[in-house]
């Protein structure tokens, strides 16, 4: 009697099969003696749509709101490939020579509901079985395959899944239609509990800016001399802080050391280590090449999938690990040696050369893994010559993976940091340096790695100080700085956020459950910020991912504040992992998550509809006065299209003090809050004078400004 084998996707079946010795290829599965393996691509089923359990439910009502399906039912997806796929998994199942199957999918959530609903739809009688393996090396596929688990151990994971899969659709549909019902009109208003959140965090930033107003402060630099030597330091005004708020504060320390002498206080010398980066996952990658190439969180994606499965140089993508399995380590020499050409060939053959590869915890730590490895190029003797023919961009993903791979086997980066004291009278200066004592895998990088702090940006080579000694000020200079704003978002400080959303969450327990899991996964965290572009919520311009008025006014009519919170996921990771360890039914969580979405969905009833426009065609920019309509031009000038809804009287003359307004002049009006210097306007007297056309947001009024 066989097994059957039911593989994620069919280059795992692959794997499967080599190991096994299953070498005889059929279409749609593999065999050998004792199994049968055969795949799906991903997921074969989804939900079934609303008009599926009801005519009713196929127009978009308020009043059929909310949905609740009981029970939920499957559909499978409307491919010819995958249709002949699951016939195939069918009628193997169903041989009289099957006794049993083998769960294979991935280990992990999506895995599990990949493989249940599979067999379910298939109507398995047959007892199952689970493999749970953290790697696809050949030894560890064995290794599994003699330990294979029961399957029932398993239900509670797919439970889990199942109820996140379920309520992700209630919640999903019931506000999205809810929401563009009430207030949408023609204007879709999707609502998602990861795409939301996303959404508020970008326009809170975006407003937190506008709404920003800079602060003068001062700092003081005095330039100290010891012999022929000079080093420079600067006033210390607080505890870790150079900011003086006070100009007269800062003008009286000025005045009161010029010409003196000075006594080093205190030098404090440490010598400090810093190990390699960690492996790439893919929202890390997905931030660094953002940071330093401007390429989208979708575009890496799908460079890292032709890398992957096109020229099969790198392993999976899709992974939120940041280690290895301790099995690979035998390979890392091979992989090592198919990277000793070109600008990695100095370093491969460094560690070549070594009697044994320096292989840590940090690299190879099975603890720290779930269903994928991190990303790393993989054993391909034709590494070289496909290097030769990648793109631009695919060239500047692999160099990342390649060299952050190189550089974990090197040295710590040694330096001797050095922070100095020095007192003027009441007046203490602190001055920083730093001495590279070992640049280990720094070497590797041709620039300062992304983790680098100010204090290794470059060395502040200091005269050699010791406590007591006398030095003479030199030198003063005081610099006027402003406090600056936040920064806007750039894909790689959102996928920061939604990696860790924890700083935004208080209650402790939820900071932990969101840990490890955030908003969205390292495979749709590109998806949730396309949807946000695509529907017309946010902008992308430059780097920059800036929130439309479209985005602001969804995120203001939502009045439900845990659906634009990362809490709402917090309690749900916590709830679906009690779930998964049988601590929660799954008939509770539910229970208790569609009470909330029944009330939410009431509440959206009960509101006063606020009509939320899609962007209009030629607008030059959001309002500046009400910050929902847009601004557009007519015969007479420019002017809001709320003026009617809401009585916006946001207007400026085509004509403006006799002076003709030009569209470019409007647009950074508009969007800068001030128009460039302004030629020509004339006055009543028939002074002719230049000045800036100015926004004051307070008064609600277009006021002009000149120059000092």
């Amino acid at each position: 009697m066989k097994k059957l084998v039911l593989a994620e996707k069919p280059s795992v079946a692959r794997d499967y099969a080599k190991a096994l010795g299953c070498n005889k290829r059929q279409d749609g599965y593999f065999e050998g003696k004792d199994y049968v393996i055969t795949w799906a691509f991903g997921h074969l089923f989804t939900l079934k749509e609303p008009g599926d359990y009801d005519e009713a439910y196929k127009q978009w009502k308020l009043d059929v709101l909310p949905i609740v399906p009981k029970p939920f039912g499957i559909n499978l997806i409307d491919e010819p490939h995958v249709k002949q796929q699951f016939k195939i998994i069918q009628e193997q199942l169903h041989r009289d020579d099957v006794d049993g199957v083998v769960i294979g999918t991935d280990a992990g959530r999506e895995g599990e509901l990949i493989a249940r609903y599979i067999l379910g739809a298939a109507r398995n009688k047959k007892p199952v079985f689970r493999l749970w393996l953290s790697s696809l090396t050949e030894q560890d596929i064995l290794e599994g395959f003699q330990n294979l688990e029961q399957g029932e151990r398993y239900i509670p994971v797919f439970q889990a899944a199942q109820a996140r899969n379920e309520l992700d659709w209630i919640l999903g549909l019931n506000f999205t239609r809810a929401f563009t019902v009430k207030h949408g009109r023609k204007t879709l208003l999707s609502i998602g509990r990861s795409q939301t959140p996303v959404l508020n965090m970008i326009v809170e930033r975006d407003r937190e800016i506008e709404q920003f107003k800079p602060e003068a402060y001062w700092e003081l630099v005095a330039e100290f001399g010891i012999g022929n030597e000079n080093y420079r330091g600067k006033y210390l005004a607080g505890e870790d802080s150079f900011r003086i708020p006070d100009q007269d504060v800062a003008n009286r320390v000025l005045a009161n050391i010029q010409g003196k002498n000075g006594e080093v206080a205190e030098v404090r010398k440490e010598t400090k280590k810093r190990p390699h980066p960690l492996l790439f996952n893919l929202t890390n990658l997905q931030r660094t090449l953002n940071r330093k190439y401007g390429y989208s969180a979708q575009e890496v994606l799908d460079t890292m999938q032709d890398l992957y499965e096109k020229h099969k140089i790198l392993s999976y993508p899709r992974t939120a690990a940041r280690h290895i399995s301790e099995a690979m380590i035998p390979e890392l020499p091979a992989i090592i040696r198919t990277l000793a050409f070109g600008k990695f060939k100095r370093f491969a053959n460094v560690l070549l050369a070594k009697d044994e590869l320096p292989v840590t915890k940090r690299i190879a730590d099975d603890s720290m893994l779930t269903d994928h490895t991190a990303i790393i190029p993989v054993n391909n003797s034709r590494m070289a010559n496909i290097y030769e023919g990648l793109s631009e961009q695919e060239r500047n993903a692999f160099d990342e993976v390649a060299l952050a791979f190189l550089a974990a086997f090197y040295s710590d980066y040694i330096y001797e940091s050095t922070a100095v004291v020095t007192n003027v009278g009441e007046y203490a200066f602190l001055t920083r340096g730093i001495r590279v004592m070992d640049d280990g895998w720094r070497q590797v990088y041709q620039e300062p790695a992304e983790e680098d702090d100010e204090e290794d940006s470059g060395e502040n080579r200091l005269p050699a100080l010791e406590p007591g000694q006398i030095v003479a000020v030199t030198g003063a200079v005081l610099e006027t700085k402003k406090t600056k704003p936040p920064s806007r978002f750039t894909e790689n400080s959102i996928l920061a956020l939604m990696e860790n959303p924890s700083g935004l969450i208080e209650e402790e327990s939820l900071k932990k459950a969101i840990k490890g899991h955030g908003i969205g996964t390292d495979a749709t965290r590109a998806a949730i910020i396309e949807v946000l572009v695509k529907r017309g919520f946010v902008e992308r311009k430059k780097k920059q991912l800036i929130s439309t008025p479209l985005g602001r006014q969804l995120v203001d009519a939502v009045s439900i504040d845990l659906l634009k919170s990362p809490e709402l996921t917090a309690e749900w990771e916590q709830n679906l992992e009690k779930i998964a360890t049988g601590e929660m039914s799954k008939e509770d969580f539910m229970t208790d998550t569609i009470r909330f979405i029944r009330e939410g969905i009431e509440t959206v009833k009960e509101k006063e509809p606020v009509p939320i426009l899609a962007p209009v065609k030629d607008a030059v920019g959001p309002c500046p006065y009400c910050d929902t309509g847009q601004v557009v031009k007519n015969k007479a000038g420019w002017g809001c299209t709320q003026w009617r809804t809401t009585g916006c009287k946001f207007f400026v003359s085509a004509v403006f003090m006799e002076k003709k307004i030009t569209d470019a002049q409007i647009k950074r009006l508009v969007n800068k809050g001030k128009s460039n210097l302004i030629k020509g306007f004339k006055n009543k007297a028939g002074k002719v004078f230049d000045a800036y056309l100015v926004v004051d947001k307070e008064e609600k009024r277009v006021k002009l400004e000149f120059k000092e």
